[in-house]
């Protein structure tokens, strides 16, 4: 976004939108590259006509190959935006919070680039790495004004969170400190605010409002009206797993979806799984037991 075109152009009325506008008419010369920091997609969006001749493909045959197949995801490249289901953004963004790596292999195998793409690229915007926004900085800037901001992006999220913050409410927030990938799809919140319906914020910040208070302190979860309770949570050296049918099995996953471990039960009440090896973060137990299946997340710190 540090091009230097012109992000204030107005175009003829039968010319398209200039922020998103790839055409000659719409690219002009307004500061040099890397001296002005401003929200114009028409650049990044010609990148993808590069990725595609560079492997003599196009886009989304390139996206399929090295994305989508791989991760299970599902999505189509229509007119420079990518379209798919909350579950496909959610892995997208579970790649993300794994650094590029799924299910044990390394899909974006340069690690200097994912690191340079999640953290500052300049300062100008020091709330913005390569298409990530990012939280938790001293300032931030937001399409349509050349004005910098103190604080934080998203005053109520945590500061480690990083985000792709879509047009119309359309996002992906990644949270490395909660495990958490949080998707959100649909219509326009209508909560436009600074950054107007390019990149609205207000929408987000309301939204952690409420999800920060889902946030565990107590020692244990109960599951399925109180069919199921672990404990403790967090926990440093393990858990017990106990439910009104004996439990048949547990399974321990970690957030991008890998069995780690796997438990069988001796047909009594109360379970002991072992976190011994595991690294501190958070984990699903799946839990079997009378025909039904249990699910629980739990930190290890």
């Amino acid at each position: 976004m540090t091009s230097g075109l012109d992000d204030t152009f107005t175009p003829h009325p039968t010319e398209p939108d200039p922020n998103t506008c790839t055409d000659p008419v719409c690219l002009n010369y307004l500061a040099d590259a890397g001296t002005r920091w401003a929200y114009h997609t028409g650049a990044y969006r010609l990148l993808q006509n590069v990725i595609a001749n560079a492997g003599s493909t196009t886009i989304n045959q390139f996206t399929k190959t090295h994305v989508l197949d791989p991760t299970g995801m599902k999505g189509l490249w229509i007119a420079d935006v990518m379209y798919g289901r909350a579950r496909d953004m959610a892995r997208y963004g579970l790649l993300t919070l794994a650094g590029g790596v799924w299910d044990g292999d390394t899909l974006l195998h340069d690690q200097q680039y994912f690191y340079d793409m999640t953290h500052r690229s300049q300062n100008l915007n020091k709330s913005y790495g390569y298409l990530w926004w990012l939280n938790g900085q001293e300032s931030f800037m937001v399409p349509g004004l050349q004005f910098v901001f103190p604080g934080k992006l998203i005053a109520n999220a945590p500061a480690d969170m990083i985000a792709a913050l879509g047009k119309n409410d359309q996002k992906i927030h990644v949270v490395p400190s909660k495990g958490w990938v949080v998707v959100r799809q649909g219509n326009t919140s209508g909560y436009t605010g600074i950054g107007g319906d390019a990149v609205p914020i207000l929408f987000d910040n309301a939204l952690w409002g409420y999800l920060n208070q889902l946030v565990c302190t107590t020692g244990a979860i109960e599951v399925a009206d109180n069919q199921l309770k672990i404990w403790p949570n967090p926990a440093i050296e393990g858990w017990y797993i106990e439910s009104a049918a004996a439990p048949d099995r547990v399974e321990v996953f970690d957030t991008q979806g890998r069995l780690l471990r796997s438990v069988n039960t001796q047909a009594e009440p109360r379970l002991w799984v072992n976190a011994a090896g595991l690294p501190e973060g958070v984990y699903v137990l799946k839990v079997l037991a009378g025909g039904k299946v249990y699910w629980g997340k739990v930190l290890k710190i």
